[in-house]
């Protein structure tokens, strides 16, 4: 690891300019992976599994906007409702940190 610092220190500015820049690139496609990642989660009602603070924005944001989040439930309603219908079973996965169950 000294080895390593002591080649990056060494290094022209210019030539450090590269590798902060490709640092920088990957941050932000980081960020917006992850909120792509976690808008999705929210949309399939997987909201444990976003973190905490994307969440409030969330709430704050779904605040303005009531009527998508009104839409979406009542879509979510009515898919239930033909499933009980059809006499189908729908099977959902339950996890919680320390364990993993499945309930019908």
């Amino acid at each position: 690891m000294k080895s390593l610092r002591d080649d990056w220190r060494n290094l022209f500015n210019h030539q450090k300019q590269v590798y902060i820049q490709l640092a920088e690139d990957d941050k932000i496609r980081y960020k917006n992976e992850m909120k792509s990642w976690e808008d999705h989660m929210v949309e399939i009602g997987r909201e444990d599994l976003v973190r905490g603070k994307t969440l409030s924005k969330k709430k704050k944001t779904d605040a303005k906007a009531p009527s998508a989040k009104k839409a979406t439930k009542k879509a979510k309603a009515k898919t239930t409702k033909k499933t009980a219908a059809k006499g189908k079973s729908k099977t959902t996965k339950v996890t919680t940190k320390s364990s993993s169950t499945k309930t019908v």
